[in-house]
């Protein structure tokens, strides 16, 4: 049963322990989450273990077509998934938008689904009420700790707990979930009557990857706070001025035995190279979900112009449910919400990052990985031009290598340590994408770019001149 429960090759988001009771999950060393089989499992615990396997049942369409396909008014695009509202926007009612990592829409919504009585409760991530993680899955009874739990969390989360509460107390729920997690959510649906009575909508925030603990651990580290020390991280600290894409993160904590607080931006930590991926989970570079295929609806950043020039967030909204569209058109009608209406192509074009990722060189990742039986909509291929194929290379052991090097740099309490060991690593990953960037521009982009160069050059030498008289 063991290949069934491999949890670096599973989506970790705890739903395994629903089938079992044997079941359950820990935080490893690395900051993520393990499944843990306390005793053998039967053979029907693990036919329903095997049911629920995000990464080996490539159902997504199967399952998002039952739900959405005979939906009036409803298009389909094979990236985004079946949809009937299409949107880019923010919330303008009260503070959503200020106190979340976007544009407060998620927020919002969860907020008018409780205060209406559509639901009882909603699954989200929230700070952790024990001392063992910073966040944590729960229920959420009111649209002020909904309003309080907002902002992304780059954080390894699994809501095996919080499903159980379900499971032990009758009501309609909301479950709050990146995509391949609210896929599993869907599984668990058509396998268990009790959660699919009781989960009434599935909202999926994009994610291009989890995280472990270590990464918000290493920005504190950095910052002068030992491993254990930050008692509060904020990854999306909003900061007047900039751009949405620039992220700060708010560290609060003892530094050196003193009550302390640091801000420090994207361009100041070492690990916030997003695309290049310390600390990036296995299953993040298995998955073929860009858009929440299976959720009713999906939300995230809006990384095109003109919208990500705003610092304050704008969301990209792509809706399934008939109910949950009502709910924003109502609001836009009212003042609450700022929507425009965008076409697949916008929305597209403002995740074009995730859609490569996902789908076009997804196939090469998994030609790494046939071994553990993978299944996904996307067959592995080795098929890749060259510089993108090292880039993946390169990710997949920069993955790998920042956990290694990160626990030894801990040990030594020296974080230079971390630097040096990642630093030919990420130079070699910067290098190949600058031979890239010149690929792109082609003969005559290399030609006006050389002229560009050659122009400054010469002006810079004309003013020296010119000032030394």
């Amino acid at each position: 049963m063991h290949s069934a429960i491999e949890s670096e090759f599973s989506t970790r988001s705890g739903v395994f322990a629903l089938a079992s009771e044997k079941v359950s999950m820990t935080l490893n060393s690395y900051g993520e989450y393990d499944y843990v089989v306390e005793a053998d499992l039967t053979q029907d615990e693990t036919a329903a273990i095997s049911k629920l396997d995000g990464l080996r049942n490539a159902d997504e369409d199967e399952i998002s077509r039952d739900l959405f396909g005979d939906s009036e008014g409803i298009s389909y695009d094979p990236v985004i998934g079946y949809h009937s509202g299409l949107y880019c926007g923010y919330a303008s009612e009260g503070t959503f938008r200020a106190q979340g990592s976007s544009g407060g829409i998620t927020s919002w919504i969860l907020a008018e689904l409780l205060k209406k009585g559509l639901v009882d409760g909603v699954i989200t991530a929230t700070r952790a009420a024990t001392s063992h993680a910073h966040f944590e899955y729960a229920v959420l009874r009111s649209p002020q700790e909904i309003r309080d739990s907002a902002k992304s969390r780059y954080y390894p989360l699994e809501f095996s707990g919080a499903l159980s509460s379900i499971r032990a107390q009758p009501g309609r729920y909301a479950i709050v979930g990146i995509p391949s997690f609210i896929s599993d959510v869907r599984r668990l649906q058509r396998h268990d009557p009790v959660f699919a009575e009781r989960i009434a909508f599935t909202v999926a925030l994009l994610c291009g990857h989890q995280k472990s603990t270590k990464y918000g651990e290493s920005i504190a580290f950095e910052a002068g706070f030992n491993p254990g020390d930050a008692e509060q991280i904020d990854f999306r600290y909003k900061t007047p001025g900039g751009v949405a894409a620039g992220y700060v993160t708010e560290v609060i904590g003892k530094r050196g035995g003193i009550e302390a607080r640091q801000v420090v931006s994207a361009k100041e930590a070492y690990a916030t190279d997003w695309s290049a991926g310390m600390f990036k989970t296995r299953f993040s570079d298995l998955i073929d979900d860009c858009f929440g295929e299976t959720a009713d609806i999906t939300l995230g950043d809006a990384w095109i112009a003109p919208y990500i020039s705003d610092p304050l967030g704008t969301n990209v909204v792509v809706v399934r449910n008939e109910s949950l569209r009502q709910l924003l058109e109502a609001g836009a009608k009212e003042g609450r919400l700022k929507l425009d209406v965008v076409d697949p192509k916008t929305v597209k074009a403002s995740q074009s990052g995730l859609i490569r990722h996902y789908r076009d060189e997804l196939p090469y990742r998994l030609s790494h990985f046939r071994a553990h039986g993978i299944r996904t909509r996307v067959r592995p291929s080795a098929k890749l031009p060259l510089l993108r194929r090292r880039v993946q290379d390169l990710r997949i052991k920069i993955a790998s290598e920042s956990k290694q090097a990160y626990a030894e740099a801990v040990a030594r309490s020296d974080w230079d340590y971390f630097v040096q060991k990642m630093d030919p690593l990420l130079h070699k990953y910067r290098r190949t994408y600058r031979l890239i960037r010149l690929q792109n521009l082609g003969p005559a982009g290399l030609t006006r770019r050389l002229l560009e160069k050659i122009t400054i050059f010469k002006n810079a030498n004309i003013d020296g001149k010119g000032m030394s008289k």
